[in-house]
């Protein structure tokens, strides 16, 4: 599959042909870079003047403390955009760093290029600058339900929070979380050794039910949260 099609799939072209692409990719000088696994796509404290969008692969944002330690904020994966948030003007430099988990094809695309029109206001052009603020909407959404989690006192409330956000999200009490329990742990600000226990009590409780990612709610869940 090459890039245009992939890109017709990406929800920031949604609604725009495949032609229409091609002149978009043109006029807005999009470039694209290959990073390796493991590979810093972009370190705390540069400027970000530019969106990403991840062709394939996926990256990490995460955060490093003044001892040099990685925190991880989040899982970015393919047909998702980043740096996004940081392209304020009034935000100087970017406060993450971003980094491929696999290898990784992204494009670019200069913010400017995508606010300024040129002179054809092309259909495409205007639908593209309504997706994507549909998109920055849409991971306002996904940091509320972050920072609800981490409102949450309690490890069993805080795991309890993010899979009833992922069973609500798909309408089902068995769900796969796309964190394996080292990354789950991060997300959720936790000990890992210690989120692993509480799990176990809880598929004890009669909680929840999992095997490695995939989790069950069960019906006790809900008289827990009351």
């Amino acid at each position: 599959m090459d890039t245009l099609d992939i890109l017709q799939k990406h929800p920031l072209f949604e609604g725009i042909n495949k032609s229409e692409i091609e002149k978009l990719l043109q006029c807005l000088k999009v470039y694209k870079k290959t990073y390796r696994k493991d590979e810093y796509i972009i370190y705390t404290g540069n400027k970000i003047n530019f969106i990403g969008i991840i062709v394939t692969g996926r990256i990490f944002m995460e955060k490093e403390d003044y001892n040099g330690n990685s925190y991880f904020y989040t899982e970015i994966k393919h047909n998702n955009l980043f740096g996004e948030v940081f392209i304020c003007p009034h935000i100087q430099n970017c406060t993450v760093n971003y980094r491929a988990i696999t290898d990784c094809d992204l494009l670019f695309i200069k913010y400017d290029n995508i606010l300024h029109m040129c002179r054809k206001s092309c259909a495409g052009h205007k639908k593209l600058i309504e997706n994507l603020i549909n998109l920055i909407a849409y991971k306002s959404r996904s940091l509320m339900d972050k920072i609800e989690i981490l409102s949450k006192k309690s490890l069993r409330e805080r795991i309890l929070t993010y899979l009833m956000q992922l069973s609500f999200e798909k309408q089902n009490p068995t769900i796969t979380s796309p964190l394996n329990h080292k990354e789950l742990s991060e997300y959720l600000c936790v000990n890992r050794s210690s989120m692993i226990r509480e799990l176990k009590r809880m598929k004890q409780d009669g909680l929840i039910d999992f095997d490695k990612n995939v989790y069950t709610l069960l019906d006790l869940y809900k008289k827990h949260l009351r």
